[in-house]
Formats: structure tokens, sequence, C-alpha cells
């Protein structure tokens, strides 16, 4: 591949062709990378093996227990009717 820069038909030049593409731009920093790194690896293990916290949920996951409350007490708004 020809490594000098090439005109264009306006006149530009577009420089170095691949010294773009040749240097990646730095989008992470050490922290940011190695978070997204740790979340990859859990979402893995997660999609891997999800046996093991959907057991977890599961035994957690009980329905509520019955509080045992008074018997209701019927009340009526109707006005009383007279005879």
């Amino acid at each position: 591949m020809h490594r000098h820069g090439r005109a264009r038909k306006d006149g530009r030049n577009d420089g170095p062709a691949g010294k773009v593409a040749a240097t990646p731009a730095a989008d992470l920093d050490l922290g940011e990378s190695s978070v997204a790194w740790a979340l990859a690896v859990l979402m893995l293990v997660l999609g891997v093996a999800p046996t093991f916290w959907l057991n977890t949920i599961g035994a957690g996951a009980k329905p509520p227990v019955a509080v045992s409350t008074p018997a209701p007490v019927a009340i009526s708004f109707a006005p009383e009717v007279k005879r």
C-alpha cells in the first residue's frame, strides 16, 4: 500500500494514508476499562450459569404470611326505611 498522501480533486491533501487509522483514540481510561471488563465478565457468568442466582432468588421469594384479622363488620350506608 502506498503511504504517501494523495491530492483530491478539490486540491486539498488527505495527508499520510493510514495515519489516522493506525492510531486508535483513547476512549476509556484504566478505571473505566476495568469497570467495563468486570461488568462484561459478570454478565457472561450470569448468562452461562443462571441456575445459581435464579435458585437464590427463588429461595428468597415466598408468598406473604397470612395475618389473622378480626371478622369484617357489615356497614351499610343506605337510609333506614320506616314501616
